[in-house]
């Protein structure tokens, strides 16, 4: 009788560890937009819950089973097929945001390509288990192993979704290495790939457009570049809160204060809702003023204004630079251009 394998405690502690950040992240990016279109700030993290629950559950019986089930060609060669084949149809079905990702049945959606990274892990443990020994043979062992791969490369692309494509080319890559192929053929292989990346980013006007935001988020402050530029404020905004805080704490104050003595720095951006930081008490729904500002009105620029006034009188430089630049960003559509503000 085959011996029973204990259970990674590590891999099992990171693994719920990264579904507990996956759901604060899911409930940071929608919880003010559940509120105002669903009645409830906990809707999207409710329905996470459930498929995380799900996901914890199919892991407990997968864990069940002998992974030697797996090494059956029936099991790996179907599971190549059946994904090919998704990949493919995705291509016959309707758009969903101007790409060929998603396939829909009854209410459930999934997307063919996290499959692929499956299909990708199961065939290249079941190929390359038989040919440890010859790991650097290029045309017996690393031409067969990568196929499939590229193969799966290619439909992806075509979606197109350069990130999953990208994510399966390094699961390869490491699955590959682990596997003992030397490293210069991953060399070369990162070296061809510079290529087609190339094309697929530089002469792609969208990805590039992406690039150069990040580069020069001023560039387009109203568009790609303002949520890099929020980011920036946020920095400011948390490390000066977190200063405040430790000055209240000596004071014996019972809370920190944050700009123009509030008790959350969240409220005092502009469209707050849509914050990278996790939520907290008091910051899951946008303020009364910003929102009013989004839709013409003036009462969440005075409020942004006093805030940096605040800082102002703090002796602030930065902070205020960064805060009157996003001010004029965000009035820019109602005062005119966001020079003017400067």
């Amino acid at each position: 009788m085959a011996k029973r394998v204990s259970v990674d405690s590590w891999l099992f502690t990171v693994t719920l560890i990264l579904v507990f950040l996956g759901l604060v992240m899911v409930f940071s990016a929608s919880a003010v937009m559940a509120k105002e279109r669903y009645g409830s700030g906990y809707y999207f993290l409710l329905r996470q819950v459930g498929w995380a629950a799900g996901g914890i559950v199919a892991m407990v019986v997968a864990m069940k089973v002998d992974y030697r089930r797996y090494k059956h060609p029936g099991v790996v060669f179907s599971m190549l097929g059946v994904t090919t084949l998704m990949l493919i149809s995705v291509f016959f079905l309707d758009r969903a945001h101007n790409t060929h990702r998603w396939i829909h049945f009854s209410g459930f959606s999934f997307q063919p390509s996290e499959v692929a990274k499956v299909a990708v892990i199961l065939f290249l443990a079941f190929f390359l288990e038989s040919r440890i020994n010859s790991m650097n043979d290029v045309r017996n062992t690393v031409l067969p192993a990568v196929l499939p791969t590229v193969m799966f490369l290619g439909l992806i692309v075509l979606q197109p979704d350069l990130g999953t494509a990208i994510a399966c080319a390094a699961i390869t890559a490491c699955m590959l290495f682990v596997a003992g192929l030397d490293l210069r053929y991953l060399g070369y292989g990162f070296g061809l790939s510079l290529i087609p990346l190339y094309f697929l980013v530089a002469r792609v006007a969208w990805r590039w457009g992406r690039i150069t935001a990040f580069l020069n988020p001023y560039s387009d402050p109203q568009g790609k570049g303002f949520h890099i530029i929020q980011s920036l404020a946020e920095v400011v905004l948390s490390s000066r809160a977190a200063h405040r805080f430790y000055f209240c704490r000596h004071r014996g104050r019972a809370r920190p204060a944050g700009v123009a003595g509030s008790s959350a720095a969240f409220r005092d951006l502009p469209m707050a809702w849509s914050s990278h930081r996790a939520p907290h008490s008091g910051c899951v729904r946008p303020p009364a003023g910003c929102r009013n500002h989004q839709h013409g009105g003036g009462a969440g620029l005075h409020q942004y204004e006093r805030g940096v006034g605040a800082y102002a009188d703090q002796g602030d430089p930065a902070a205020v630079c960064i805060l009157r630049r996003l001010v004029a960003v965000c009035d820019s559509g109602l005062r005119g251009s966001p020079a003017e503000h400067h």
